[in-house]
């Protein structure tokens, strides 16, 4: 069994994943015969992999298939390719054949349930030079072309030589990607190409350099990428310790990005730490010191790597004047604090350290977590134990002097569940477990004027669906998730939603944009406290019957941009009898 910060757990079988379990006992499962894989997810909807197809459910349950197809490479080279043996490919490498050609069998297209397709075609090493969108657009790849030995770290296109510790020659392919073209309408005439080179730098660690280009060979922008540790330094000793990098590398510290020209506009720095072993306090071994294997074998690896601090340089390329933010982080890898330094105002730019917090600093941003038992798996109950230790329970944000300007706090599982009885991919393990799920009931934002916490509260069901919505003005909204479209007839006039709050207030008539098969010159439409609604009267097709009248209900999304949500229809004229309906189907 194994769980991530976000309280999913994972179940092995023979060494593969047999089931997800989510932190609400919703479960997907995962079963192979055959050479069939059936995903089965918590609705019961299954996907079905197998040798060339993906199988998956569409509306109503139709069956919708993908088709890989496969043909052999010497059928599906690009234009100039041809079958090679490994003596001609690799000519630098000893005892390679010289008389059978590589010729693999690859992917030659992918259909899709709409009957459009990805198709590909190779170079003679079997990579893709060439893939054909569904559009009829086109994206090319070129690599490098004959295989020599490599000069010196920076080369691709070659092969370095080295032994291992047994003494066994080892030799090390680099190709890495030259070119990336992009044919808007397909053709052999790109639109935009993206050059990449390679490099090692003084301190012996990587650099690459893209320059964008469009379809005339004019250079657009260049962006440089610098990596820790050199790329081409090879791991061939074949011990248990070659397998794990040195601390750092291949994390990027520095990129500029240039225009066209060459000027340089922006410099951006990166500088990386990483969590420390904690010596006591470890919840996984009941208060003791978290067990680092690899410390004590004295290897060198990667342990919860942290972004400690980043920099933005003025386009001048001085050092000095630079935007920073420095980040802090408490032993279960959430960062706690964020202090923001306008520019020229915070520490130097660096790529090798973390830098001490110091004053000076725009904004700080502090949040707290909930720790206690969703900080700790319990071994006990593996599938329902909490393990959720990035769950926030308080965030502050100060200004330059210290002062709360803003603070928005949280609460969890606060309500016990309601039942949905008869569930499918629900694990009988969560039955009657309400609490330590993570499921946020309270959020509260601080109200400075009279330091109050107007808060927003939420219930759930049992599979973590949200029951109601009660927000700061006491207004509520309801869901319901029954299956509202099993007729297939009129999935608009089935229940769906109950809406507690959907008066049309004040504001009146208001003119807005539209589309649908509903919006002709007889509807009017009017913003409510929380809804924007059209109405109009209701046909012998609709619910509301001759002389009713139906309500299209519109919520605005966090852009201010409104959406259909629902309908309500009033039966006929003094019938006060009201029925929601879901009207994304029918809008």
């Amino acid at each position: 069994m194994g769980a991530d910060q976000d309280g999913r757990k994972f179940r092995f079988d023979s060494g593969n994943v047999s089931s997800i379990t989510d932190r609400n006992g919703n479960q997907a499962t995962i079963a192979s015969s055959g050479g069939t894989t059936t995903i089965t997810d918590p609705l019961g909807r299954t996907t079905q992999i197998a040798s060339g197809s993906i199988t998956y459910p569409g509306v109503n349950g139709a069956a919708r298939h993908i088709t890989v197809n496969y043909a052999a490479l010497g059928s599906v080279l690009a234009s100039g390719q041809g079958l090679e043996t490994m003596a001609q490919l690799f000519p630098t490498l000893p005892n390679e054949s010289t008389q059978t050609e590589y010729d693999p069998e690859v992917v030659s297209s992918v259909a899709l349930p709409d009957g459009s397709s990805y198709t590909f075609q190779y170079n003679s090493y079997g990579e893709v030079a060439r893939m054909t969108l569904p559009t009829g657009g086109a994206i090319g790849y070129q690599y490098p072309g004959a295989m020599g030995t490599c000069p010196a770290s920076g080369a691709t296109g070659c092969v370095e030589s080295d032994h291992d510790s047994q003494g066994n020659l080892v030799g090390i392919v680099e190709r890495r990607l030259l070119t990336r073209y992009e044919y808007a309408n397909g053709g052999t005439t790109p639109t935009r190409q993206t050059n990449y080179t390679y490099a090692v730098t003084s301190q012996y660690n990587t650099q690459v350099t893209e320059v964008d280009e469009d379809g005339s060979g004019n250079t657009l922008r260049q962006v440089q990428d610098y990596l820790t540790g050199d790329a081409w330094t090879p791991d061939v000793w074949g011990t248990a310790a070659d397998y794990y990098g040195d601390a750092g590398t291949g994390m990027r510290y520095e990129t500029v990005t240039l225009s066209g020209s060459g000027q340089v506009l922006r410099q951006e720095y990166q500088t990386h730490g990483w969590r420390a072993c904690a010596a006591s306090n470890w919840p996984q071994t009941g208060g003791g010191a978290e067990p680092c294997w690899w410390v004590s074998l004295n290897w060198p690896m990667d342990h919860d790597p942290q972004l400690c601090a980043e920099w933005t340089v003025l386009s001048d390329g001085s050092p000095a004047p630079s935007a920073a933010t420095l980040y802090q982080y408490d032993q279960n890898n959430n960062r706690t604090d964020s202090y923001e330094y306008d520019y020229g105002a915070g520490p130097a730019a660096s790529s090798t350290s973390c830098p001490a917090v110091s004053g000076g600093w725009t904004r700080h941003v502090h949040t707290a977590y909930t720790g206690g038992t969703y900080g700790t798996f319990n071994t006990g109950t593996p599938v329902t134990s909490a393990w959720q230790p990035g769950l926030a329970s308080d965030r502050q944000t100060l200004n330059a002097a210290g002062t709360k300007v803003g603070e928005q706090q949280y609460s969890y599982d606060q309500a016990n569940l309601v039942n949905e009885p008869g569930m499918v991919g629900y694990s009988s393990s969560f039955a009657g477990v309400n609490v330590g799920r993570g499921n946020l009931t309270t959020s509260a934002a601080w109200w400075n004027t009279n330091n109050s916490y107007p808060a927003h509260t939420y219930t759930y069901d049992i599979a973590g669906n949200v029951v109601t919505d009660k927000d700061a003005n006491g207004h509520t909204t309801s869901y319901g998730y029954a299956d509202t479209y099993s007729d297939g007839v009129k999935p608009e006039h089935v229940c769906a939603r109950d809406e507690r709050d959907q008066r049309a207030g004040a504001g009146g008539e208001v003119a807005v944009g539209f589309r649908g098969r509903e919006g002709d010159d007889g509807d009017r439409y009017r913003r409510g406290e929380h809804h924007l609604q059209l109405q109009r009267s209701a046909g012998p097709d609709d619910a509301g019957g001759a002389g009713g009248e139906c309500w299209w209900i519109y919520d605005a999304d966090e852009r201010g941009v409104y959406e259909p949500d629902g309908r309500e229809c009033v039966q006929r004229p003094g019938d006060c009898g009201r029925q929601s309906a879901a009207g994304r189907d029918g809008v």
